[in-house]
Parts: structure tokens; sequence; C-alpha cells
């Protein structure tokens, strides 16, 4: 469908069922969207964008779904965070925080190709709004909904399968390389059919619980190799778009002669778990299958199926003859969490029978957490720079804990003294504020050294060491060393006698610290003072008879 637009703050496109999930997280996140967080001024936005739209495509407008006052002075400012993978993709106005597309494409199948849900694709973005008094950590999500942009194939032109020739009506027999098909939900393989069905064979699909679709072909008569040995028609894949998209391949079904018994496992599924810090040759499984022959027809050999991607192959070896199944490769952090081997039992002239084996990998951590900071004051080679008037609760830092067990039992603290807090950014576990508690004397401390800490449960330690270099201001005025000073000199003096050196001194540093002296407006005018050095003299004769005192 076309790209649906509205002013509401959420923009919701409904299509078919697949994005019934969409409406689940939109009925989450509403309350989240017009009110802060509990003891934060942190907000979450959910917006809806179709994959594929061109630069410039309106996305959503946080200052006006905020409800921001755009009048205030200072004029608010909107930033992202950090520059992560998401960026890329969207243009933010500083300005008015109007988020719009970019010029990189946005393939919904590239960006979320590991996605374990079909339908789940989301880009995320922190953004900051500043200035310090109207603060916010915005947490944005912008959920990519698919559209029919990919057609199924299948991995190769040419599809292989051997049927013995006694194989009882109603037999099923997998097809081992099904299509497949990016797109998501109802966009992607729904259907298979057969070109040319012979009057002996259907199609059926069946839809495990991840909503994958596998096709059988099924035996609807009777087979006799010696009347005809092969069978070739076309399977075709269709998905569910509107226009619907097709694939095709040649499937050729040889007809094979059989004995009268084939292996069988007495189940259909094993359940095995292996930890993060295995190492090599542990043994991870066995399956085990049974053949009632007799001699050469009760052999039986074991092979992973074409199914069974590549990657998984690397790491697990099958004993082709003991069935037992071995760790081949160290598992580290890039290793899937979980495996799925689809395990082919052969007899001679027999079809396969089939086993699977789910493989659960724990996690081990090996690492600390990560501190990823994020800096909202001015910072530059680990040195942060404050100015000595900035007002109390300003904000310097995030700082994000990511933890590679991804439970976030993390202490994260300050160390070190100074006027500063590091606290948790709520709701969120894994986000904290570092921000000062105290007005700022660069006369006092011109600069502290701190660092931020993070802790596992495990005893894991990170830290992240900071400066905190204080900057001067003219805050300060000149002070004397002494508030009145009294001279006495004799009458008949000399012309530009010397009477005394005043001394004055500013707190401040470089030339806002510069003194310069002068003297009041109902000071005599036989009085002068030197502006550099502070020298009082007097250029005219003092006479006692006239003024005793003069000031």
């Amino acid at each position: 469908g076309q790209p649906t637009s509205s002013s509401s703050p959420l923009r919701i496109i409904l299509q078919t069922a697949q994005h019934l999930l969409f409406l689940w997280l939109l009925a989450h996140v509403r309350g989240s969207l017009f009110s802060s967080a509990s003891n934060s001024r942190a907000t979450e936005l959910l917006y809806t964008l179709q994959e594929g739209l061109p630069k410039g495509v309106h996305i959503g407008s946080i200052g006006d779904d905020l409800q921001l006052d755009f009048f205030s002075d200072p004029p608010l400012s909107f930033s992202l965070a950090s520059k992560g993978p998401s960026e890329k993709y969207v243009n933010l106005n500083n300005s008015t925080g109007e988020l719009s597309t970019s010029s990189e494409e946005l393939d919904r199948e590239a960006l979320c190709q590991h996605s374990l849900v079909a339908q789940e694709c989301v880009l995320l973005l922190d953004v900051i709004i500043l200035p310090q008094e109207y603060f916010r950590l915005i947490k944005v999500k912008i959920a990519i909904i698919d559209i029919n942009d990919n057609a199924p194939r299948f991995p190769v032109p040419q599809i292989y399968i051997s049927v013995p020739e006694n194989a009882p009506v109603n037999t099923r027999i997998v097809i081992e390389h099904p299509a497949y098909d990016p797109d998501g939900g109802t966009n992607g393989v729904q259907t298979y059919r057969l070109v040319d069905y012979h009057g002996v064979f259907t199609l059926d699909v069946e839809e495990n619980e991840s909503g994958e679709r596998t096709p059988y072909l099924i035996i609807m008569g009777p087979l006799d190799r010696e009347m005809k040995a092969e069978y070739e028609t076309t399977i075709i894949a269709e998905d569910g778009g509107n226009p619907p998209l097709v694939g095709s391949a040649t499937l050729s079904i040889l007809i094979s002669d059989v004995n009268d018994n084939c292996p069988q496992f007495n189940t259909s599924q094993i359940n095995s778990t292996l930890y993060g810090n295995s190492t090599i040759g542990t043994q991870v499984a066995t399956v085990h299958a049974v053949d009632k022959d007799l001699g050469p027809n009760s052999v039986i050999t074991y092979a992973f199926s074409e199914r069974v991607q590549q990657a998984t192959k690397e790491y697990f070896h099958l004993d082709e003859i003991k069935g037992i199944i071995k760790l081949s490769k160290r598992i580290d952090g890039s290793t899937a969490q979980q495996h799925k081997l689809t395990i082919l039992a052969n007899g001679p002239g027999c079809i396969p029978t089939v086993i699977t084996v789910f493989i659960s990998i724990n996690k081990v951590i090996f690492r600390p957490p990560e501190l990823v900071p994020r800096y909202i004051a001015n910072e530059e080679n680990g040195v942060i720079y404050l100015k000595e008037l900035e007002p109390v609760h300003s904000p310097i830092a995030f700082f994000t804990i990511k933890d590679p067990d991804e439970k976030y039992q993390v202490n994260c603290y300050l160390e070190g003294q100074g006027p500063f807090r590091l606290s948790a950014y709520k709701p969120y576990n894994n986000e904290y504020l570092l921000e000062t508690t105290d007005v700022l004397d660069y006369e006092l401390k011109q600069s502290y050294n701190i660092a931020v800490v993070a802790l596992s449960y495990d005893g894991y330690q990170v830290k992240k060491l900071l400066k905190v270099q204080i900057l001067d201001e003219n805050d300060n005025s000149p002070v004397f060393t002494e508030s009145t000073v009294e001279i006495t000199i004799e009458e008949n003096n000399e012309p530009n006698a010397f009477l005394v050196k005043l001394y004055a001194t500013d707190a401040d540093s470089g030339e806002r610290g510069l003194v310069s002296y002068f003297l009041g407006l109902d000071a005599p005018s036989y009085f002068s003072i030197d502006n550099m050095t502070g020298i009082l003299s007097v250029s005219s004769i003092l006479d006692r008879e006239e003024k005793k005192k003069k000031k």
C-alpha cells in the first residue's frame, strides 16, 4: 500500500494481520508518550514508517508530539545523542525536532535480516533536548513496515527427490529445498503448487510454530519403476502480496527399488544444552535409528539435511555411523544462541527418516560490562570543560551500560570528590546521568579528577576516568589590602611628592584579574594616582593653615 500520514503523535499504518504486533507495541507505549517517567524527564515516542520511501518523507515531529513551547528563551534545540547504525536513515531538524527520511535507502530485509520475529523491525534513536532548563532524553522507536518487494526464491534451480516404488498412498516426503522470501508475514511464502501432478502426486504445506512453511510431496497413487522411473514437473512458491509474487524450480522425482524395512527413530526431537565455554570435541547429543532388516539392508548412515545452515555445520560434527554429534568449533560472542540440526537416517533404498536436534547455547561471560559515555558538556580527549557559573544540576554526560550477559545486574557509581552526582536515569536500567550538585568556583578549585565505575554482579569492573576542568569567569571585584589609609606629610612639600603605594588584588585569573587604579570624582585635583602601579602623589604645595586634613 501507499504511505499513510497523520497529524496525531502516533502515526499508525494498519495493513493486514501481520501488523497486530505493532498495535500491541502502541498500546504499551501510549502511556509514556504524553507524560514523563516518574522522577525523570525521559520519554518514549513510537512512529511507523514503510520501507523503501524516498528522501524527505515526514516521519514525525518530536516537538509537536510532545507539545513543547517553541517560543521559549533560549530556544529549544534537538540533537542525536550519538552516531549509531540507525541515525544514517533519518534526518533530524535541530530547531523543530522534525524527523524525515534521509538519502540512505531503508531496506527492511537488510536492516533486520537477523530478527527472530518477522514483524519486528525497529530503528532506535536517542534525542537530547537542550538547553539545560528544558533538558530531556527522548527514546524514539521507528517501526519499519514491510512491503512486498521480494519474490520467493528456491536455493537451487532443480530439486531431486527419491521415492521408493513401494511407497504407500499418502506417503509424505519433505522437499528439502523450500523457497525463501526475505519479506515477513503475509508477504512471505504462503503456498506451493505443482504445474503437473502426473495423476499420482499432490502437495501439502506444513507450518511450524515459528511460521516457517515446508512443502511435502504426497503419493496419491501406486508407483512402478519398471513402467516409469522418473517424473519431472515445476514447483511454484507464491507469497501473500497483492498482487502475489512467485518463484519456481524444477522438481525431479526419481523412483527407486527398496527393501521392505527402513530406519526409524523412536522420537522426532532432541533438546540439548551447551555452555559457551565448552571445549572442542564436547559431545552434544547422539541420534539413534533402528532398521529391522538384516545384513546390508540394515546398515544406517546419518547425515545433515540440506536445510541445515552452513554456519551451523561448521560448529558441529556428525559421526555418520554412530550418530554422535560433537562440538567442532569454539563458541565465541558471534555464535548464534540457538541451533537447529535436521538429521537424516538413511537406509538402502529407503526414504530418509528425520529427527530434529535443538541446541541451546548458555552464554558464559568472558568480558566485563562496557561503559559508553555520551557527552553533553564540551569534552576533548577525556577532559570535560565547565564554566564556573554553570547552574546547579547542569547535565554533563550520559553513561550507557552494555552488559554482555544482557542481565544488566550492574552497579554503577562515582569515585572521587567534587560537586558531582551520578544517578540512574529512570525508567531505563542501563542509563546513568552525570550532573553538577553545587556551584562551581574556579578560585577555590580549578579541576577535579573523578571516575565512573561499572561493577557487574559477578565481580567484573570497568572504569572511565574523567578530568573536569573549570573555566574561569569574571565573577570577582578588586579588593584593597586596607580599606582606610592615613598619611602624614609636612607642609610646604616638594611638588609631585610621593604619598603612598596602594595595593589591590582580583581573585580572577588572566586578564580578568588585572587591576587598574583611579581616583574618585570628589578627589582634589592636586592628588594623582598611577593607573598601573597604584602610587599616590601630590602635585601642589600643601599649607597646613589652609587645611589640616584632606580626603
